[in-house]
């Protein structure tokens, strides 16, 4: 039987999936970023402050992790608003 992908922190070093990062400031407004670029740039983008910030697995569709730099955690309804944007 193949190994299944669990989605994790281990999914950024992998390279089976494609990965995002996010920054979410209310319902309707995130920034969807390359993993090269820290999650903590877009605070100079914004005159609110973010309300939650991690990974979002494009392959798998789904949410995962947290941001150090602005101290957040993903919420699992993310998913759902990037999904939508993406037209997934």
């Amino acid at each position: 039987m193949e190994n299944e992908c669990i989605v994790s922190e281990k999914c950024l070093s992998c390279k089976k999936c494609l990965i995002l990062k996010y920054v979410k400031f209310d319902l309707t407004t995130f920034v969807l970023l390359p993993l090269h670029i820290g999650h903590d740039f877009v605070k100079c983008c914004s005159k609110t402050e973010p309300i939650s910030a991690g990974f979002y697995n494009v392959t798998k569709k789904v949410v995962f992790g947290y941001s150090e730099s602005l101290n957040l955690k993903s919420c699992h309804s993310d998913s759902r608003v990037i999904e939508c944007f993406l037209g997934l």
